[in-house]
């Protein structure tokens, strides 16, 4: 069993010499930081609550770093603490309280895999440089992308969508909240799937042959109601 950390070492290092929750330190005893990471983890969410980013980002890293080190190597927990130091800098608080929930979704869909992690990780870290205004929605979307793509494939459509939108930041957060077709289109690419774009010519020259017609055909959008995507007949 880990040793219970002090209460006044506690005080101390995360809230400023005032009590500290109990749940806090229970917290720390149920998820069995190794020893060695109990001060360091503390002193994380201690510089964390001093830098003013709000206690809805402390909490949440409180909360969910423990979480994350029942899988994950705690050097790469004790890293997030940075990631979030940067998210909450320059993409807001919401982005930063959001971020250590997605990481442990994310540590379950790569399957506790911490090399992978670890890219990921590293991945929303410069992705927070390139595109700051697009990081929450990115996250929120984060299961789903996850579901799709991995690692490497999440970061080419994710530049995919900083390159088509230069140094616009309205343009990315369109592509990023998929207002932009061309989200999708990449998104299809990057999945491996076989995209509208390139059976489309194939279908136009089948539907002439075998029927005679030339039918206007179009791509249904991914957030199209369900009535749309049930399947077109000819009567």
């Amino acid at each position: 069993m880990s040793r219970r950390p002090n209460p006044d070492f506690l005080a101390v290092v995360i809230n400023d010499g005032k009590p500290v929750d109990e749940s806090v330190i229970d917290r720390v005893l149920s998820h069995s930081f190794p020893e060695a990471f109990e001060a360091r983890w503390l002193r994380a969410c201690r510089r964390l609550s001093q830098a003013g980013y709000g206690k809805s980002v402390v909490d949440s890293y409180t909360r969910y770093s423990c979480e994350l080190a029942k899988d994950i190597d705690p050097q790469d927990v004790l890293r997030l603490a940075d990631v979030v130091s940067s998210v909450a800098i320059k993409s807001g608080k919401a982005a930063a309280e959001e971020l250590p929930a997605i990481a442990v979704k994310a540590a379950a869909k790569l399957q506790g895999d911490e090399w992978r992690f670890r890219s990921w990780l590293g991945l929303m870290e410069r992705f927070t440089n390139l595109a700051p205004e697009s990081v929450l929605v990115v996250l929120q979307q984060m299961d789903q992308l996850l579901t799709r793509l991995n690692v490497s494939r999440l970061e080419s459509w994710l530049l995919a969508g900083v390159r088509a939108a230069g140094t616009d930041p309205e343009r990315r957060f369109q592509f990023f909240t998929f207002a932009n077709p061309e989200a999708e289109r990449w998104l299809e690419r990057e999945s491996g799937s076989v995209i509208f774009a390139d059976i489309q010519r194939e279908l136009k020259v089948y539907m002439n042959a075998l029927w005679g017609i030339r039918h206007p055909l179009r791509e249904t959008s991914m957030h199209a109601p369900d009535h749309v995507w049930r399947r077109a007949t000819y009567a």
